[in-house]
């Protein structure tokens, strides 16, 4: 069992040469701007807008004709760059991902009437600013590619040396190495090398260090892996799964989806077993509270999953179980007298209370061959998973957020003779504040809090206490129910 608890508070003072030099958790535009000559142009004001939000940041171009707006979150922006005398240049559509540094360059011709450039941008192909290895999964393609499970690891695991959960490590070591696929291994390294994080803030589990939270996954905004030489904000781990939650804006925004995997479609396997139903739907909505100023996002995942597990066991027939060993040729010993008991035999008289509880139990084989007992059991994973988003725009120079994910799952796996539930519930909140104290300085602040939850709870057969039944005592086993 392993409840954890983690707090992470972190505050990033961004200063001038510094902001266009390192790379932080969020995302940023670094640039320069020129004339016609290629010389800096000093003075010139550039005005970045979040185009979901209306939000504005302001800055000027220093002596170089240099500028750098940090601290912005991922998202769609546009860019107008003006100086008295020259051109207007505009760029429409400028997408940041997460922890990207768009590093622009703008040409500024003189302007004999009212002139403006539209520049179209685009992402570069090569990224010429740090050696990091990653793989962004955008919005889009989590919205289009038919990935098995939806799930935000299945997408991660897409990415070049990503493997998802090794099927060799089986359920025992919980919730975290049950069916649900809760961590990635990233170029041969360990599953509990790789780090998570939402908006920031790590998603983990402190029992197995694998991700503790399935946001739902029409609430993500987008998905990147870090394989490689990433920078050191991010730490504890050989690689990261990022993600980020979606935001809403001041256009009104609503999706709903569901799948269901229905058992009568399927076909049965050699054992006569089909893989089950399955419902995974969900909903997801976003909009303006107050226009331009404070806006939500929401979203909630149900999965609903039932199928059927065929077991297979060896059992005693009912003669060995009352004590008549006449079919077995080796001498059963009296180990009280050393001799065999005669038509080897034991005496009812001779059975140990352990014996006479469990004998009873134990049921007939109705299998041939060595394994002569065959079950049929049924196999349950749900999980509910809800996120919900606050951005608020206070002024030009100050923004904030909030998030809150819940995710509370259940899985019920069944061995020949009893069951073994893994629950596994978390909740994580993320608060942020990005402060623009003035153009050199920038001053950002994260609150992070993260609660996992992960246990073995086998199930005792019908309830029933077996440790007091079979009389051992000063045992938790004949005390708390989950040991019984």
């Amino acid at each position: 069992m392993s409840r954890s608890l983690s707090f992470t508070l972190a505050a990033l003072l961004t200063l001038g040469i510094t902001a266009r030099a390192q790379e932080t958790a969020s995302s940023g535009i670094t640039g320069q701007v020129l004339d016609s000559s290629k010389a800096g142009l000093p003075g010139a004001t550039i005005t970045v807008t979040n185009t979901a939000t209306n939000a504005q940041r302001t800055t000027q171009a220093d002596s170089e004709g240099r500028f750098a707006v940090p601290n912005l979150p991922p998202g769609n922006y546009s860019l107008k760059i003006e100086l008295p005398g020259f051109q207007t240049a505009e760029v429409k559509d400028l997408t940041l991902r997460n922890g990207e540094i768009a590093r622009p360059t703008f040409t500024l011709g003189l302007a004999t009437l009212s002139e403006t450039i539209s520049v179209q941008a685009e992402s570069p192909l090569l990224q010429k600013t740090n050696a990091s290895v990653s793989q962004t999964i955008s919005q889009k393609q989590i919205e289009d590619l038919p990935v098995a499970g939806r799930n935000p690891l299945a997408f991660a695991s897409l990415s070049a040396g990503v493997t998802p959960q090794a099927f060799n490590r089986g359920t025992q070591f919980g919730a975290a190495g049950s069916s649900r696929s809760q961590y990635v291994t990233v170029e041969g390294g360990r599953d509990s090398s790789t780090n998570y994080a939402i908006d920031g803030v790590y998603v983990r589990s402190l029992r197995f260090n694998n991700l503790s939270i399935n946001p739902p996954l029409d609430a993500v905004q987008e998905l990147n892996v870090l394989r490689n030489a990433f920078t050191t904000e991010y730490g504890q781990g050989q690689a990261v799964v990022s993600m980020v939650t979606k935001s809403g804006g001041n256009r009104v925004t609503a999706s709903a989806y569901g799948y269901r995997r229905d058992d009568s479609f399927n076909t049965a396997n050699f054992f006569g077993q089909k893989p089950g139903d399955k419902t995974q739907s969900g909903f997801t909505g976003g909009g303006p509270i107050i226009k331009n100023k404070f806006f939500a996002f929401g979203g909630y995942e149900g999965l609903r999953t039932n199928a059927d597990r065929t077991l297979l066991g060896s059992v005693p027939g009912p003669a060995l179980l009352s004590g008549d060993f006449s079919s077995v040729a080796t001498p059963i010993i009296d180990p009280v007298t050393g001799a065999a008991f005669p038509g080897n035999v034991i005496p009812s008289s001779r059975f140990s209370n352990f014996a006479k509880t469990l004998a009873p139990t134990v049921p007939a084989p109705n299998n041939p061959g060595a394994n002569n007992f065959r079950a049929i059991k049924a196999f349950n994973d749900d999980a509910d998973t809800a996120d919900v988003r606050l951005d608020q725009v206070l002024s030009s120079k100050h923004t904030l957020f909030e998030r809150y994910l819940y995710y509370n799952g259940r899985q019920l796996n069944p061995s020949l003779f009893s069951y073994t539930n893994f629950p596994q519930r978390g909740q994580n909140l993320a608060v942020g504040e990005t402060w623009v104290i003035s153009p050199a300085v920038v001053n950002e602040t994260r609150l992070g809090y993260n609660y996992a939850y992960h246990l073995n709870a086998p199930i005792s057969l019908d309830g029933r206490n077996w440790v007091g039944d079979i009389g051992l005592r000063n045992l938790a086993g004949g005390v708390d129910p989950i040991d019984f």
